[in-house]
């Protein structure tokens, strides 16, 4: 009897120990961020007005009624697939890259981090977003965690031009149908070249249409994509149109992406969430006292003990 209580107080310090590990002293750990009020939703809602005559979405049949059962409401809608809040697999601009529906599922519950250049996007209309600035935030922040997602924010979310995939130009008074043409804002090829070298990311998102940085207006993107293809050419994929324009911390948040699952298909509109929730789907692999709990658990169990207490 004295022994076995001697080897259940054993197994108990044994525990205590090694959940310390893991919680780590006030003195010596970084203070979390402040957690999200709950899941924050970065997706444009799809309508018309998140559309582009590129791109466009349009809901061709709309029946909603009271009928013999009740409420009945349905639609029938028509839309590319870039229209709104999507992803761009892979296979966009790499054929040999995963297409929609290939692209791993631990690939698309992650760890994310924000990286907020508005302030610079709203001084240069312009604006590319090059390696360096990519560093400066690594400097400042750490490095990125793998398996993650960098937002980058251009802020085009605070304001109404975000709500849309493209900004209505200039127009006369009597046009009636507006022309539209995408930001020139995005990132560099050297940029992306930086991030594949680092081999943590797997994917990237931005508030814009397009993640490439475009010379002008007048020139469009049609040199290439080259930051795009640097990055698809790794197997990481793009999500666009994203609504930013929520508060997020620059770090300590997973992501949610969740593409709608098209057959062989190179992009499709996505519902984005992001939380302060683990995105492991099991602790033992992200908090290294959850092997530790069980252990003491069933170390008590065997040396007989009838309560375990867990603090």
């Amino acid at each position: 009897m004295v022994l076995r209580q001697v080897l259940l107080g054993l197994a108990f310090v044994q525990c205590g120990v090694q959940a310390g590990r893991g919680r780590g002293s006030p003195s010596t750990t970084t203070p979390a961020p402040p957690p999200l009020p709950g899941p924050v939703d970065l997706t444009l809602a799809l309508e018309r007005n998140a559309s582009s005559t590129d791109h466009p979405f349009s809901v061709s049949k709309n029946t909603s009624a009271w009928g013999e059962f009740g409420w009945s409401s349905t639609q029938s809608t028509c839309s590319s697939g870039q229209a709104g809040t999507h992803i761009e697999a892979p296979f966009h601009l790499n054929e040999r890259g995963w297409k929609v529906d290939e692209v791993p599922l631990d690939r698309l519950l992650v760890s994310a981090v924000l990286l907020d250049v508005s302030a610079d996007a709203a001084r240069n209309a312009s604006f590319a977003l090059s390696a360096e600035h990519l560093v400066a935030w690594e400097k400042k922040h750490g490095l990125l965690p793998p398996n993650s997602v960098l937002l980058i924010n251009f802020g085009w979310g605070a304001s109404a031009r975000g709500r849309h995939a493209t900004t209505p130009a200039p127009q006369p008074a009597t046009t009636t149908s507006p022309t539209y043409h995408a930001p020139v804002q995005g990132l560099t090829a050297d940029a992306a070249s930086h991030l594949v070298a680092q081999a943590r990311v797997v994917g990237v998102g931005v508030d814009l249409p397009a993640l490439d940085a475009s010379p002008s207006s007048t020139t469009g993107r049609g040199r290439g994509e080259p930051a795009a293809r640097t990055l698809m050419a790794a197997n990481i994929y793009t999500l666009l149109n994203l609504d930013l324009s929520r508060e997020l911390p620059a770090k300590g948040f997973s992501l949610l992406v969740m593409p709608s699952k098209v057959r062989g298909a190179a992009v499709a509109a996505a519902r984005v969430v992001a939380t302060t929730r683990s995105p492991s789907p099991s602790r033992s692999a992200a908090d290294p006292t959850a092997g530790s709990l069980v252990l003491c658990v069933t170390a008590a169990a065997a040396l007989g003990a009838h309560r375990v207490f867990v603090v």
